[in-house]
C-alpha cells in the first residue's frame, strides 16, 4: 500500500480514527473511546455501555445517533 507524501516530504495518515465520548450523546460519562474502523468502535461502545450503563437499551435510533455522534480524530 502506497503511503501519501506530504508536501514537505512526510507520510500522510490517510486512514483517521474515528472517536466517541458518552457525553456526545447527552449521556453523563467521562468514557472515551476510538478506533479507526466504525464497525470496531461500535463494538467498543456496545460493550461499554453493557457494562456500565446496563439501563440504556441500544435501539436501533440510539445506534444511528451514536453512530452519528462519530468524530474524525
Amino acid at each position: 500500500m502506497h503511503t501519501p507524501v506530504t508536501a514537505n516530504g512526510g507520510e500522510k495518515e490517510t486512514d483517521m480514527a474515528k472517536t466517541y465520548t458518552c457525553r456526545d450523546v447527552g449521556v453523563d460519562c467521562d468514557w472515551k473511546a476510538a478506533a479507526q474502523d466504525e464497525n470496531v468502535l461500535m463494538a467498543k461502545i456496545e460493550q461499554h455501555a453493557a457494562q456500565a450503563h446496563p439501563t440504556i437499551v441500544l435501539t436501533p435510533d440510539l445506534v444511528a445517533a451514536v453512530r452519528g455522534a462519530f468524530k474524525d480524530n
